[in-house]
């Protein structure tokens, strides 16, 4: 047996590598997926819900119905990655027990050396770090404004921990084992009941 998974976190955490591996491994992305394992309709419901005067989600904004077309196309065992979900989690948690095909629903964080993330985060942006505002960029923070990385990452670790089905935590460094840890022959025996965290260091 195998399971759907949902990956959410930080920017600059290695998700998208990790992605690619999970796809290789047998994981199928959204049809519209782009280069980083991202549903470009997912992104627009997101988008959406953001109130940028407010600098916040608003739950009222969220378009259930297309939602549910989204989440329609997802080939089961599907790799969700939207790192924004952290923040609207409740809302989609429904859709996607709705739409698991009768696979558990499998939350997956990467986390990675703060130090490393503001370094990424420099190269990537040509910002100044982890500590300052977020500005828009096409390829990184255009869903939102005005929150800072530390920010993200409290309310990405308040996600993961009120996540209660099975979910895995697992730094950067150890993405190798990740991958040994999803490998379809092994994950049946590897899936935590409950909302058990498992966390590889």
């Amino acid at each position: 047996m195998s399971a759907n998974i949902v990956m959410f976190g930080t920017p600059r955490t290695g998700s998208s590598i990790a992605a690619s591996m999970l796809q290789a491994l047998g994981w199928n992305l959204f049809p519209d997926a782009n280069w980083s394992g991202e549903s470009a309709e997912m992104i627009e419901i997101q988008q959406a819900m953001v109130d940028r005067a407010a600098g916040r989600f608003v739950p009222e904004r969220f378009d259930v119905d297309a939602a549910r077309e989204l989440m329609a196309q997802a080939t089961s065992p599907w790799l969700i990655k939207d790192l924004t979900l952290s923040f609207t989690m409740d809302l989609w948690m429904p859709l996607f027990h709705e739409f698991s095909n009768g696979l558990p629903v499998f939350g997956f964080m990467l986390t990675r050396n703060p130090e490393e993330v503001d370094m990424s985060w420099r190269r990537r942006t040509n910002l100044k770090g982890a500590g300052c505002i977020i500005t828009p960029d096409r390829q990184v923070a255009s869903w939102k404004e005005n929150i800072t990385l530390s920010a993200w990452t409290d309310q990405a670790e308040r996600a993961f921990m009120e996540w209660e089905g099975p979910k895995l935590q697992i730094d950067f460094a150890d993405l190798k084992q990740a991958g040994n840890r999803f490998n379809p022959r092994n994950i049946k025996s590897r899936v935590p009941v409950g909302g058990e965290l498992q966390t590889v260091h």
